[in-house]
């Protein structure tokens, strides 16, 4: 595949790696043998250095190991030929993959051209192969860690960057694989690999509860229910009526605004519950019910779809929330030992994770438990020293499920990664 870019060669002279940091193509060489704990744990060590800028007035900002990358990985899958060059594809494809999702502490749009271009080079290749399906699943997952739906549903560009969509130049952009992902949507290109794929419905469905959100991130649960007190009160500032002390005060335009989020709930449980037909996804689609059942304060029909999710599902993550929400119902209802027995069950599938371990915490200090409310919270905050803007996989941050709540496929990511790995074997 040729990507177009406009790159004066004074920049790539400039990619030299510092000194003692891994060479990219040595940690290429070594993943392709299966080394991929540690290189992984490489990818981490590469230095972070000022973006160069391609293209026109609208200038690009690309990371320099990306253009070290446009370098290198086209000459090593060319070396070979026929299932070999397929092969190799796949494996360049899958680290890049990688090396976007490990590099967390650089920035999303630095790192977001290594997957277009995977992408592209897996649309270019004349033989699919068997990994494919798992590199596009871990794709989606990688791209919802980063809240990137635009790139994933596609078109969402369109106001940005119009004038490049009429005039289909990719002044924009990196090069066509970018373009394309950014017009087409990444899952518009998985559906061309595989299909039949399932879980191509669930990320459309996890976009749709996204534009549900009542708060931007994962602040709290409480921050995304709605009472019916608060939705007359929402119908009534929407309307135009003054809202006076103590009810919470809110302008008419924001009323407006929150109210079209909640009225679009109903049709995303229809969406979720529609995909019950498929199997495979019954253990996802219980959680999601239950969690869009208690935003809405529906307690007993949200325990009723929590409580099927671990007949349904091994998935740790899945399962660890169906046990925090249930959690959270009981201590919104004032049932502290059964909000107590759930958060315990949610902490023994996912050790320490902060979010539970917190509402465990705060808990056991309302029964009078401090000693244990304590260790809780220092085994978690000791776990995870800092809170990550991107929580990707590291050695000393166990799974906090409830962040990547908002995040879709993210809550599987370490599932498809592994088995990906496996496929590359």
């Amino acid at each position: 595949m040729k990507i177009r870019l406009a790159v004066c060669a004074c920049v790539l002279v400039s990619l030299a790696p510092a000194p003692g940091a891994p060479a990219l193509g040595d940690l290429l060489v070594r993943y392709d043998r299966g080394e991929f704990v540690e290189v992984v744990r490489a990818m981490r060590e590469l230095p972070v250095s000022p973006a160069p800028v391609i293209g026109g007035a609208d200038k690009v900002p690309l990371d320099p190991l990306f253009l070290e990358w446009l370098r290198l990985a086209p000459r090593w899958i060319d070396d070979v030929q026929g299932e070999r060059a397929a092969r190799r594809r796949l494996v360049a494809a899958s680290f890049a993959l990688e090396l976007a999702r490990a590099r967390a502490h650089v920035n999303w749009y630095l790192r977001y051209p290594f997957v277009a271009w995977a992408c592209g080079v897996l649309r270019h290749s004349p033989t699919p192969r068997r990994g494919e399906r798992l590199w596009h699943l871990a794709a989606i997952g990688v791209m919802e860690e980063n809240d990137d739906w635009p790139h994933i549903v596609g078109g969402q560009w369109t106001q940005m960057r119009a004038a490049t969509y009429l005039r289909r130049t990719l002044r924009q952009f990196f090069g066509e694989a970018d373009y394309d992902e950014a017009t087409t949507g990444h899952l518009a290109h998985a559906r061309l690999a595989v299909p039949d794929e399932t879980r191509w419905q669930i990320a459309e469905a996890h976009y749709e509860e996204t534009r549900t959100s009542l708060e931007e991130g994962p602040l709290g649960i409480g921050s995304q229910q709605v009472s019916a007190a608060r939705r007359d009160l929402l119908a009534r500032a929407a309307a135009g009526q003054r809202i006076r002390p103590p009810e919470e005060p809110i302008d008419r335009a924001s009323a407006k605004a929150l109210l079209e989020r909640i009225d679009r709930v109903p049709a995303v449980i229809e969406r979720y519950r529609k995909l019950n037909a498929h199997e495979e996804l019954r253990g996802d689609v219980a959680l999601r019910l239950g969690f869009l059942r208690l935003r809405l304060e529906e307690w007993d029909a949200a325990l009723a779809d929590l409580r099927e999710v671990p007949h349904l599902t091994q998935e740790p993550a899945l399962v660890s929330l169906s046990h925090h929400f249930a959690g959270w119902i009981f201590q919104q209802t004032n049932r502290r030992a059964a909000a107590i027995d759930a958060y315990r069950r949610a902490l023994a599938v996912t050790p320490r994770a902060r979010s539970t371990s917190i509402l465990l915490a705060a808990q056991l200090a309302d029964a009078e438990r401090l000693p244990e409310a304590y260790v809780l919270v220092n085994e978690a905050l000791m776990a995870r020293p800092s809170p990550a803007s991107f929580p990707a996989e590291t050695a000393d941050a166990p799974l906090d499920p409830w962040p990547l709540y908002s995040r879709g496929d993210a809550l599987l990511l370490p599932t498809f990664i592994t088995r990906l790995r496996e496929a590359l074997r």
